[in-house]
């Protein structure tokens, strides 16, 4: 199996081993200190451009060391001398061994990966290159550490099993969530004048609508460079002022894209935008602008409901979901779900009358609704299927063009990893400031606490 390419894959599995000997001969603390360096430092180091065997007399002490180690690991003679090889045009004590193989690595690891999957049913991950993950877990979570970004260039293996992705989520959720030394890039540098979006700022949502769809997806994720019209200011500040006020006036009712919510501090799709007639695009441009947010890690001052978030992540929404736009309905499902509704007259059925711009219109649940009597044997079906209909089916067509826009940023595969609190958190903070927790964690230098 492979027979072409296996002296490619075992060279790899050295490869690897050899660095695993590397993470285990450092000590916890130098270890991660490699792992934290930036990707301009560590292409600093030389990278290895030849794997020639060479004799071991010539390493240092501590490379000598790491030979002897891995050969503990029953590492046959020619092994042994590809390894020799590595560790002369690498310093393992000087250079950062994760950024000088990172690319070689990654480009091999994904060979390999769609080298197995060509040998297995569509569908179903590779039992071998399952082994091998897990065999090379530690480093292969490194090398993700470093630089998640490697999930697109090369770890595709990740976005398409979701069986191997939940060994990384814990790493991923961390640098999206939390890691703020290293900050994303917002800024671009123009190359002419061309680079920068002018944008009106009394017309900011047409303004900024017209340029961001016509834009490639792939050079707005390196940065933005970004003018308002007339205006002379550029740079970190005013990208923030960009998102900030645009990210507000997508949910002007001008609009008619966003409704507020029963509590009026969450927003949900308007089912009724239709109304105007490039709301399509408008939710397109919706998705593109938050999907830039959490690319690019900007904070925006909007909220949503919980079920428009679940849409975002692909969950289910279910009946408590009905509560933020409809309190009193929902209370009326949870009464149904929770006392027996056979034999007290209430007279329901698979079909439900909707408002659409001030006419109520019938809709069947289910084909042939009309004539289904709701029972105590079939209500929790009621209940799932009268939510969707609210909740889903009366904006899939706002959702479907969201979506659109906001995955030319942010994958749904990777997105699918967190959870709908989780998401809220990373595109807009947490909602409201503790005091105490503030008071109690700040440092008061030559000043009083009172």
């Amino acid at each position: 199996m492979f027979q072409p390419a296996e002296s490619l894959w075992q060279l790899l599995e050295d490869w690897l081993n050899l660095l695993q000997v590397e993470f285990d001969q450092k000590s916890p603390r130098q270890s991660m200190a490699n792992l934290s360096e930036k990707d301009n430092e560590s292409q600093q180091a030389e990278n290895p451009k030849t794997m020639n065997t060479t004799n071991s007399s010539n390493a240092s002490p501590q490379q000598q060391k790491a030979v002897n180690q891995y050969s503990d690991v029953n590492c046959s003679k020619d092994k042994l001398q590809v390894s020799e090889g590595i560790l002369k045009h690498m310093s393992l004590e000087d250079q950062d061994v994760i950024g000088a193989t990172l690319p070689r690595i990654c480009g091999v690891v994904q060979a390999f990966y769609i080298t197995c999957s060509c040998h297995t049913q569509s569908e179903i991950t590779s039992p071998r290159f399952i082994e091998f993950v897990c065999k090379h877990n530690k480093v292969l979570k490194a090398l993700v550490q470093r630089n998640t970004t490697v999930i697109f260039d090369h770890f595709h293996f990740l976005l398409e099993c979701p069986e191997l992705m939940s060994q990384f989520i814990h790493i991923i959720k961390l640098q999206n969530i939390s890691d703020d030394e290293n900050p994303s890039e917002v800024l671009h540098i123009p190359a002419t004048d061309e680079d920068i979006l002018i944008i009106n700022r009394e017309r900011i949502f047409d303004s900024s609508c017209d340029r961001v769809l016509k834009e490639n997806p792939d050079k707005l994720k390196k940065g933005l460079a970004l003018k308002f019209d007339g205006e002379e200011g550029m740079g970190q500040g005013v990208v923030r002022e960009w998102f900030d006020v645009l990210s507000k006036e997508i949910l002007n009712p001008d609009y008619a894209l966003f409704t507020q919510s029963a509590d009026g501090s969450t927003f949900q799709p308007n089912s009724n935008s239709a109304i105007n007639p490039d709301h399509l695009n408008y939710f397109r441009f919706a998705g593109q602008i938050l999907g830039l947010c959490l690319y690019h890690k900007q904070l925006i001052n909007v909220y949503f409901t919980r079920s428009f978030y679940k849409h975002i992540l692909g969950i289910p929404v279910n009946y408590t979901d009905v509560a933020s736009i409809d309190p009193d309905y929902a209370k009326n499902l949870q009464w149904i779900l929770d006392h027996d509704i056979d034999n007290i007259g209430l007279d329901l059925t698979f079909s439900v009358e909707t408002d659409v711009f001030g006419v109520m219109q019938e809709v069947e649940l289910k084909p042939g609704g009309r004539k289904i009597t709701v029972t105590e044997e079939n209500k929790t079906e009621y209940a799932q299927l009268v939510t969707e209909l609210r909740m889903t089916r009366a904006i899939q067509p706002q959702i479907n063009s969201f979506l659109s826009g906001f995955h030319q940023y942010i994958p749904q595969s990777l997105i699918q990893m967190f959870d709908e609190y989780e998401l809220e958190l990373m595109l807009s903070g947490i909602p409201e400031i503790d005091i105490s927790d503030w008071e109690n964690h700040t440092e008061y230098n030559g000043y009083d606490r009172q």
